[in-house]
C-alpha cells in the first residue's frame, strides 16, 4: 500500500480565558482506510493535555496513547503531531489555554491485485464513532449549561467533567439523541455490544443499516 492522502483538520479551537485556566485540551479523531473504504486500522479517539508544543513530546504523547510500533503508523503519528504542533502555536500556546478537536484522515492505495475481504468489525467501529462524535459536549459553557459539573457517566460512574473542564481520561461527554449524555470513550464500547441508550433504552441506531452509513 501507498498513501494516496493525508488529511488534517481543526474542526473547533477556541483560546480559553484565564478565568478557563492555561490547560491545553485535544481530542484527536484518528481514521485510516484503503481506497475501497475498509478500515486499515480501527478507528480511534483521542483525549491529550499538552504540557509543550513540540512535535517530539507530541509524537511521543501520540504513540504513548496509540501502543504501536508500525513504521507506517509511526510516520502517520509524526506527521499529525506536526500539524498538531502548528495548531496549538497558532492558538497561543504558552500565554493562554485552549481547546481543540481535530479529524486526521488517511487513505492508502491499494496496489496488489487480491482484495482482502472489508472487515465487518471495523467498518461497524467507525460508523459507530461517527454517531458517538455527533454528539459531542466540547466546550465549558454548553457543560455548565447542562448542569454537568458534578453528573457522573452512568456507564463508568466517573464524573462527566474533571475540575471544571470537558475531558477526562474517558473523554469527552457526549449527548444522544435521547438527551442522555456519557463520555464518549465509554458510550464508544457500549454501543460496540448494544444498539440503545445505557439509561432509557432508547434505540440509537439500527443494526442493519449501520455498516451502510460508511464512507
Amino acid at each position: 500500500m501507498n498513501i494516496q492522502q493525508l488529511d488534517f483538520r481543526v474542526m473547533q479551537s477556541r483560546p480559553l480565558s484565564p478565568s478557563e485556566g492555561y490547560e491545553n485540551l485535544v481530542a484527536i479523531t484518528i481514521d485510516i482506510k484503503s481506497d475501497r473504504s475498509t478500515p486499515v486500522y480501527p478507528p480511534v479517539l483521542i483525549n491529550i493535555s499538552l504540557h509543550s508544543s513540540s512535535p517530539r513530546y507530541i509524537f511521543q504523547q501520540l504513540v504513548m496513547e496509540q501502543e504501536t510500533q508500525d513504521t507506517n503508523h509511526l510516520r502517520l503519528l509524526a506527521y499529525l503531531a506536526e500539524q498538531i504542533s502548528t495548531a496549538a502555536t497558532s492558538l497561543g500556546f504558552g500565554h493562554n489555554g485552549f481547546v481543540m478537536e481535530i479529524d486526521y484522515k488517511v487513505v492508502y492505495v491499494v496496489v496488489r491485485s487480491d482484495h482482502p475481504p472489508r472487515d465487518e468489525s471495523l467498518s461497524s467501529r467507525a460508523s459507530l464513532l461517527r454517531l458517538v462524535l455527533s454528539g459531542g459536549v466540547r466546550y465549558r459553557e454548553e457543560t455548565k449549561g447542562l448542569k454537568m459539573e458534578t453528573e457522573p457517566c452512568s456507564i463508568c460512574l466517573d464524573n462527566l467533567v474533571v475540575s471544571g473542564r470537558s475531558n477526562s481520561k474517558r473523554g469527552i461527554p457526549t449527548r444522544m439523541t435521547c438527551s442522555h449524555v456519557f463520555h464518549d470513550g465509554c458510550l464508544l464500547e457500549w454501543l460496540q455490544r448494544k444498539n440503545t441508550c445505557p439509561l432509557c433504552r432508547t434505540v440509537l441506531y439500527d443494526r442493519s443499516t449501520i455498516l451502510n452509513n460508511v464512507d
